[in-house]
C-alpha cells in the first residue's frame, strides 16, 4: 500500500466521522425538538383540562 492508498482511506474514513457527527447532532436536535412539542401539548390539555373543571364546578355549585 502506498502513501497515496493512506491518504484516500485517511480521508474517507474523516468523512464518515464527519457524516455520523452530522447524523446524531440532527437526530438530538430533533429529539429535543419532540420533547419540546410534547410538552407544549400537554400543558396545553392540562390547562384546558382545568379550565372544562373549573366551569363544572362553577355550574354546580351554584344550582343548589
Amino acid at each position: 500500500m502506498n502513501q497515496v492508498d493512506l491518504t484516500t482511506k485517511h480521508t474517507q474514513k474523516a468523512d464518515e466521522l464527519f457524516l455520523l457527527d452530522r447524523v446524531v447532532l440532527i437526530l438530538e436536535q430533533a429529539r429535543a425538538n419532540v420533547v419540546r412539542a410534547v410538552d407544549n401539548m400537554v400543558d396545553i390539555f392540562c390547562n384546558d383540562s382545568m379550565k372544562i373543571v373549573d366551569v363544572s364546578v362553577g355550574k354546580n355549585g351554584g344550582e343548589k
